[in-house]
């Protein structure tokens, strides 16, 4: 192992036990197991392991918990060890992972879990923070029918968490679990003790309310090569809006623009504020170093994820005001087109006015010369018809 390696101040150890290795007994041996002092064998109850979680010690009280509840009764107990016997007798395998820390508990002093002057322990943050990781490793190893219950234990100079777990309705045959899948269980674990710290809600809120509010703020107008950058990437932006986000595909060529100005904009306005931050954030590393161990060569991409973050909420920010922007040209090229409709159909209407009135003065004339035809008309039969009755008289003289 290298020298510069951390020792992990969080360690996941997971064992199994098949259901034939205690087919004399049951699974609740395991439970009882728990609640007494002897180490278990490997043809135990494992029913009975809730009774050593639930014992007693000079140090505190080690009792069974589940997802949903953080102690449980008596009764309670008989049902969780009832199960546990369904289990086994269905075949299913017995998990017992334990979680344990470092030498001394000094990773859960610094993440303010537990106090070595008064003894204080914050168990009830314990708890939750195991629910988070078995609820990540069952959703991973998908054995979402699994049943599972676990103790704290103060037996030993290291704080440690034993659990229990099991399948009423089996699905697996194989008990070990997939190494990605233990590491995502610990950082669930891990990442819900960190994320409460006091370090942790300064980093978020120097992040938020400060460089970002910075950046929000920022006047491109004074600054005409600012102003030019952002409206470079104004230019690169897809033509459809909905991928304007940072993290988008569609955003990887425009990407280092932002990214660019959003450096730029942080040593400008938020020089302090980043610098601030990055001593924050190797204070952190040095944590994380602790729970997982880190890297062979002692690294952690903690600082690198946390930039990211930066990186992410600073590009949708400057995207945001570009988005602004976008509205107010918009908005400009709209009311002018709606202006020239306006003068348009002004235009239109005059037009159809003038023809409108020249139509009705064809139609008068039409009328007019219809009826002049028609009077013309009726004069003319009348004539003839007077010039046949004079014939006729002639006629008959």
């Amino acid at each position: 192992m290298s020298e510069n390696r951390v020792v992990p101040g969080m360690i996941f150890r997971n064992e199994f036990i098949l259901p034939e290795s205690a087919k004399d007994t049951g699974f609740d041996g395991y439970i009882n197991y728990i609640n007494r002092e002897a180490a278990v064998s490997s043809n135990e109850d494992f029913g009975k392991y809730t009774d050593y979680m639930s014992r007693k010690t000079a140090l505190g009280d080690c009792s069974v918990f589940t997802e949903k509840k953080d102690f449980l009764t008596k009764e309670e107990k008989k049902e969780l060890k009832a199960a546990f016997r369904q289990a086994q007798k269905n075949g299913s395998i017995l998990w017992r992972p334990v979680i344990s820390f470092d030498d001394n508990n000094r990773w859960l002093e610094e993440t303010g879990l537990y106090n070595r002057e008064d003894g204080n322990l914050r168990t009830d943050k314990l708890k939750e923070y195991t629910s988070l990781m078995m609820s990540e490793l069952i959703a991973r190893e998908n054995l979402s029918g699994a049943l599972w219950c676990g103790s704290i234990h103060f037996n030993t100079d290291n704080i440690h968490i034993h659990i229990a777990m099991a399948e009423i309705h089996p699905t697996r045959e194989k008990g070990k679990f997939k190494y990605r899948n233990i590491e995502a269980a610990k950082r669930a674990f891990v990442s819900a003790a960190l994320k409460q710290q006091d370090e942790n809600i300064k980093i978020s809120k120097l992040m938020r309310e400060n460089i970002l509010s910075k950046i929000r703020q920022a006047e491109f107008q004074s600054d005409e090569g600012m102003a030019e950058k952002l409206y470079r990437i104004y230019e690169l932006l897809p033509e459809d809006r909905r991928l304007w986000k940072y993290n988008n595909n569609a955003m990887k060529k425009v990407r280092p623009n932002i990214d660019e100005l959003t450096q730029q904009l942080i040593e400008k306005y938020a020089a302090d504020d980043f610098e601030e931050l990055m001593e924050l954030l190797k204070k952190q590393e040095k944590i994380y170093l602790r729970a997982y161990g880190g890297g062979e060569d002692g690294s952690s991409n903690y600082i690198e994820n946390r930039l990211k973050e930066l990186k992410t909420r600073a590009g949708n920010t400057i995207i945001g005001r570009i988005r602004d922007y976008d509205s107010k040209i918009r908005a400009e090229e709209f009311r002018k087109r709606k202006s020239a409709d306006g003068t348009e159909k002004q235009k239109r209407k005059a037009y159809r006015k003038k023809n409108d009135n020249l139509l009705r003065k064809s139609v008068y004339e039409l009328r007019r010369l219809m009826k002049k035809d028609i009077e013309s008309m009726k004069n003319q039969a009348a004539f003839e018809r007077l010039q046949a009755e004079i014939e006729e008289e002639e006629i008959t003289k």
